[in-house]
């Protein structure tokens, strides 16, 4: 096998080892520290935060929805291209003035946002409502109670969460 090929199956294979984790000095901070510490910043169970990533992802921080392109990272935040390396849809969250699609690729960035996203929609809607409204905007309009459109998608977030530990 050529050296070059070999250095590059080598980056490769860091750089997706290197996504799972950053370093801060010495410590090692892992997505369920990112989860902690967006999610207690904004109110909402880190739990459900790691459900929707797990469900939306399978937590890969490269992800990209291929059915759109305008999904990204963890918590596939909606980037609507606007041009200049920014977002056009608006979002009311905190640093989302600042983001792009290589900002939304950065898990401490993605998890910023989506956990905000989610605690809001969780204020206005409750649990189960914020969660389809988080996956399906429209869903907004829906009863409280449901169903959604989408109730397969809330039912495997909140079993994922339940198996984390996470309680109603």
């Amino acid at each position: 096998m050529p050296l070059a090929l070999v250095l590059a199956v080598a980056l490769v294979l860091g750089m997706l080892l290197a996504s799972r984790q950053a370093r801060a000095g010495e410590r090692i901070v892992t997505l369920d520290d990112l989860y902690q510490q967006h999610a207690k910043t904004f109110g909402v169970d880190w739990r459900l935060v790691k459900a929707i990533a797990q469900h939306e992802s399978r937590e890969n921080q490269l992800a990209v929805n291929k059915a759109d392109n305008e999904s990204i990272g963890l918590m596939q935040i909606l980037c609507r291209p606007d041009g200049r390396g920014g977002c056009s849809n608006k979002l009311n969250v905190q640093g989302w003035n600042t983001a792009t699609r290589a900002k939304l690729l950065d898990a401490d960035f993605n998890i910023y946002i989506g956990a905000q996203i989610l605690s809001s929609n969780i204020a206005a809607y409750g649990v189960a409502k914020g969660i389809a409204v988080y996956n399906a905007w429209d869903q907004h309009a829906a009863p409280t109670a449901g169903p959604f459109k989408n109730q397969a998608y809330v039912d495997d977030v909140l079993a994922r969460a339940r198996s984390l530990g996470w309680t109603a």
